[in-house]
């Protein structure tokens, strides 16, 4: 902790290359009682801890991957309620870059919801939700829809 009271960071940023990666598999999430979902066909939750005061930014990068099955989020629940549903990244919080990337399966939302306040649901063909991240070179073939 600095003389201010804030707390001090000293570690060293970390950088995460996923690529080349291709799933063939069904992705379901069934969850009864779960109010905050990410489901993707590669990654669910990509997240970090990012300090720019003390240049400690972490990076996730997701290259050349491609997605051909059906990603489904079945969870129940009530109350607040935030869902993120990709076909390769369910929800991509931290710096970094999709490229490359080709979704080929239907990204599909069942979800029930009972006695909600609000409701965020993101769901996209390549990413349900992405912040400040860049993005090229990503498909989704005209002949897959999201359900």
């Amino acid at each position: 902790v600095d003389e201010y009271g804030k707390t001090k960071y000293y570690h060293k940023s970390a950088k995460l290359t996923i690529s080349g990666c291709t799933n063939e598999g069904t992705v379901k999430k069934t969850k009864e009682g779960c109010n905050y979902m990410n489901v993707g066909g590669i990654v669910a939750f990509l997240n970090g801890d990012q300090d720019p005061d003390n240049d400690h930014i972490h990076s996730a990068h997701v290259i050349d991957c491609t997605n051909n099955a059906e990603v489904i989020n079945e969870a129940t629940g009530s109350g607040d309620w935030n869902s993120y549903i990709g076909g390769i990244v369910g929800n991509h919080h931290v710096k970094g870059e999709l490229k490359g990337c080709i979704n080929n399966g239907a990204v599909i939302n069942r979800t029930e919801i009972a006695s909600t306040t609000f409701v965020r649901l993101r769901i996209g063909g390549i990413v349900g939700s992405a912040e400040n991240r860049k993005a090229q070179s990503l498909r989704q073939p005209a002949q897959r829809r999201l359900q």
